[in-house]
C-alpha cells in the first residue's frame, strides 16, 4: 500500500512539474512572438513609408506636368 501511495505522489509531483514548465514555455513563446512581431511590423511599416515617399517623389512631378 505504501509503495502505491508513494508512486502516486511522485507521479503527481512529476507531472505537475511538466505542466508548469510547459505553461512557462508557452507563455514565454507568446511574449517573445509578440515582441518580435511588433518589431517586424514596425520595420515593414517604415519600409513601406520609405518606398511610398520615393515613388511619390519620383512619379508625382511627371504626372503633374
Amino acid at each position: 500500500m505504501i509503495p502505491l501511495i508513494a508512486g502516486i505522489g511522485i507521479g503527481t509531483i512529476y507531472y505537475t512539474g511538466v505542466a508548469i514548465s510547459s505553461a512557462g514555455t508557452a507563455g514565454m513563446s507568446y511574449a517573445m512572438g509578440r515582441k518580435f512581431g511588433r518589431k517586424a511590423c514596425t520595420l515593414m511599416d517604415s519600409m513601406e513609408d520609405k518606398v511610398r515617399s520615393m515613388v511619390g517623389n519620383t512619379f508625382a512631378p511627371k504626372i503633374e506636368e
